[in-house]
């Protein structure tokens, strides 16, 4: 099986694809960096994923005022790492992620899976995923 096959079938390359149109049509540039690791990450860890990326590129196109929005994907031994960002004008500090409604629903899907998620600001918005790999994934 070819690895365009492959990632044609991945859920979490098929949601970059619809939102990089999303994204497009408001004027930002999607940047992704090894999607094709996730072809082999479990379907539940690829489909939060494929959630949570959706809200993020929601978030961008009505808040960040930015032009670029990168996702890069990577992992160790133990965890499936995602990093999010775009070179908007990032978080507002006065709110909570807590009081975000997308941002609580994130946080929430990631506890689920038993990872951690940072929310930063760094010349935009940074989101650091970590989520642990399971024996068996």
């Amino acid at each position: 099986n070819s690895i365009s096959n492959q990632l044609s079938n991945n859920l979490t390359y098929c949601i970059l694809n619809i939102q990089q149109s999303n994204l497009d049509k408001s004027g930002i540039m999607l940047h992704t960096k090894n999607e094709e690791i996730t072809v082999d990450w479990n379907k539940d860890i690829q489909n939060t994923i494929s959630q949570i990326i959706t809200e993020l590129v929601t978030n961008a196109i009505r808040y960040s005022h930015g032009n670029l929005f990168s996702v890069t994907f990577s992992q160790n031994k133990n965890q499936y790492l995602i990093t999010v960002h775009d070179n908007g004008i990032g978080f507002d500090k006065n709110i909570s992620y807590k009081k975000s409604f997308g941002l609580s629903g994130i946080k929430k899907r990631i506890d689920y899976l038993d990872g951690n998620v940072n929310f930063d600001n760094d010349n935009g918005a940074k989101i650091d995923i970590s989520i642990p790999i399971v024996k068996g994934d």
